[in-house]
């Protein structure tokens, strides 16, 4: 497994992404949430290929606690966990929202914490320092981050000093960050970014012929994404995973999964991923075009 060196710290390349251990998630999710085992197989399975990064949040219902409870019977193994909270719980009550999340994970600090929106960055202040400075005067978080969802956010985080971690949207349908040039950005910020959504909730890979009535405006760029995997004789999540890793080389992935044989399927061909060179890049960009909004962005699938 490929490492990422950020500052004193040694980060997979590859981070597990937890929601589905914790509640239901996904456009193309058949398995449900895993049942305990299941979830203890899984990471069992990302630390045994040397997955060392996970990602959670409060608002992940029971994710924190089953990583908490595996922490606890499994005290050995190095998990660098970043979590999420709103703005409104760094504002109002940070030091308790992080101690109610350590308490769940039953560990003494977080790799990092990230705001899960970017709200409080918008009147960010010498109060939101202060706050910020004491959670790691106690030692209670080695990093702060924000997860973003557009350019304005994206720009706003990546000039704030207090920001060590970005987390972005980025997939062969959202290609905001390469339009934007964040990833050149962020490289000159020192910011490390972490990329979400490379499969896009699974959307990627359901049939065109059969999407729900909210998304059938995707059939025509899944039609298309299906013949230029072909023409590349690659498969979709090949593709999808390979135009990620190349296009943004230094950034840490984050990968989800139902089930243990996904993520069995992922670690090795994340491994082995081809790297595309810019003319392909190009390619896929041209072939690909004018993906609406309302279909990149998830949160606008069900309005």
């Amino acid at each position: 497994m490929k490492m990422t060196r950020y500052k004193n710290s040694e980060l997979s390349s590859l981070c597990l992404g937890t929601v589905q251990l914790g509640m239901p998630y996904g456009i193309a999710n058949s398995h449900g949430q895993p049942s305990k085992t299941e979830a203890y197989a899984i990471l069992d399975t990302a630390l045994t290929h040397n997955i060392n990064a996970f990602d959670t949040a409060q608002a992940y219902q029971n994710s924190e606690s089953v990583l908490g409870d595996y922490q606890s019977a499994h005290p050995k193994h190095t998990m660098h966990i970043i979590s999420k909270i709103s703005s409104v719980q760094f504002s109002t009550e940070a030091e308790k929202s992080v101690k109610i999340t350590l308490g769940l994970l039953q560990s003494d600090t977080l790799f990092a914490l990230l705001l899960h929106d970017s709200q409080a960055l918008k009147y960010w202040s010498k109060k939101e320092e202060k706050v910020l400075a004491q959670l790691k005067d106690k030692d209670m978080i080695k990093h702060f981050g924000v997860s973003i969802y557009n350019e304005e956010e994206f720009l706003v985080a990546v000039n704030n000093p207090s920001i060590d971690i970005i987390q972005i949207p980025f997939n062969l349908f959202d290609r905001r960050a390469l339009e934007g040039r964040w990833f050149k950005k962020a490289q000159e910020a020192n910011k490390l970014i972490f990329i979400r959504s490379v499969y896009l909730q699974g959307l990627f890979f359901m049939s065109a012929d059969h999407l729900p009535k909210k998304l059938e405006s995707a059939a025509p760029f899944l039609r298309r994404l299906k013949h230029l995997a072909k023409e590349l004789n690659m498969d979709i999540l090949e593709l999808a995973l390979s135009f990620v890793r190349s296009a943004a080389p230094d950034a840490i992935i984050i990968l989800g999964c139902e089930t243990e044989a996904q993520l069995l399927e992922n670690i090795p061909l994340f491994n082995r991923c081809k790297t595309l060179n810019q003319d392909t890049l190009n390619m896929i960009c041209d072939e690909i075009t004018q993906v609406p909004n309302t279909l990149y962005n998830p949160a606008l699938w069900n309005k």
